[in-house]
């Protein structure tokens, strides 16, 4: 019928007729639109019907599921753990040293407890330039070595990155049950966080924008027997001290020389 009608239109625009070719194309767009109504019951009739096959295929689906389930509960043996009169709150859980590399089923990677532990601090005063500089100095150190560092540094940065290495020495000992003589800072990463807007005064009654940045830093531990001490410590002379000793020595020698 479309196909007609479109010869019909082609014929009229050929002889010249725009009026016989407007009302043969109205009457096609007409018959077109008649076609869609007359179709659109059957169309959902056959949408109903497919959308009920999948709801009963579901439903049969589900309920040989529910019945797999019920035999498998009814042929495994109940734990001593699961009493109803006790609490899921009430039951203690197992010491972290017992589960250390244990293999705990329904975990993402049943791979057991994870042996590094870390800590996170957001929004942390300082630009992540200043973060990145420091944290490239106790990559790969001992914990105490890089808390050595920070104590010693006198960069602001330092006493914040101190309190994220001993958040983490927390986490690894506490929750992950590591040894802390044997922790490492496996990585330490920065990030830059939320860049606050304030008002900067400039001269002839002007006035821009200045920015006070903020960083997120995370620092992970781990254990590892291979790392060496890098940092110790000297209780040796101060500078001065030094000074006036080599001068005391100098003068033995050119008074023995008779010099002085």
């Amino acid at each position: 019928m479309s196909s007609a009608f479109a010869s019909a239109v082609r014929r009229a625009f050929h002889r010249s007729d725009v009026t016989t070719a407007s009302s043969v194309a109205l009457r096609a767009f007409a018959s077109s639109v008649f076609e869609r109504r007359a179709l659109a019951p059957s169309l959902a009739r056959s949408a109903a019907v497919s959308t009920s096959r999948r709801a009963h295929a579901s439903s049969t689906a589900s309920t040989a599921n529910a019945g797999e389930r019920a035999s498998d509960s009814q042929t495994t043996p109940t734990s001593s753990t699961s009493e109803p009169g006790m609490s899921p709150l009430r039951r203690a859980p197992p010491p972290a040293r017992a589960t250390r590399g244990a293999v705990i089923p329904g975990a993402l990677t049943d791979g057991g407890i994870s042996e590094r532990a870390r800590a996170v601090l957001r929004d942390a005063k300082g630009s992540p330039k200043k973060f990145s500089a420091f944290l490239r100095l106790i990559r790969g150190l001992r914990v105490d070595d890089a808390l050595i560092q920070c104590d010693m540094s006198p960069k602001r940065v330092a006493k914040t990155v101190g309190k994220v290495i001993q958040s983490a020495v927390g986490n690894a000992v506490n929750n992950q049950g590591l040894d802390r003589d044997r922790l490492v800072i496996a990585w330490a990463t920065v990030g830059k966080g939320q860049y606050l807007r304030r008002v900067s005064m400039h001269g002839r009654g002007r006035a821009g924008v200045m920015h006070r940045p903020r960083t997120h830093v995370a620092i992970a531990v781990e254990e590892n027997d291979d790392v060496e001490r890098r940092v110790q410590i000297f209780d040796d002379e101060m500078p001065w001290q030094r000074r006036r000793r080599l001068g005391r020595a100098k003068q033995a020698i050119a008074e023995a020389a008779g010099i002085a």
